[in-house]
């Protein structure tokens, strides 16, 4: 049952990408490549910004940790 969902989503998404294409967008060179890069990065932020809806989610978590390096006196 899970398996035909999928097959039915990525049935109806192969398809879908050809039409919503630019005007600026051609197989003859890299802008193919370049656009569907760009659609797969939106895609990936979107699918994060929904699963973290809190602001603090976003904050950087910083749990970083210096040593003074040892002399060469302690090393001896």
């Amino acid at each position: 049952m899970v398996m035909e969902y999928l097959k039915k989503r990525a049935e109806a998404g192969a398809g879908k990408g050809l039409e919503d294409r630019p005007d600026w967008v051609s197989d003859r060179n890299a802008s193919a490549a370049a656009w569907q890069c760009v659609e797969d990065m939106k895609r990936e932020k979107a699918l994060y910004i929904r699963r973290h809806r809190t602001s603090t989610d976003f904050l950087v978590k910083k749990n970083i940790k210096s040593k003074a390096p040892k002399s060469p006196q302690h090393l001896a």
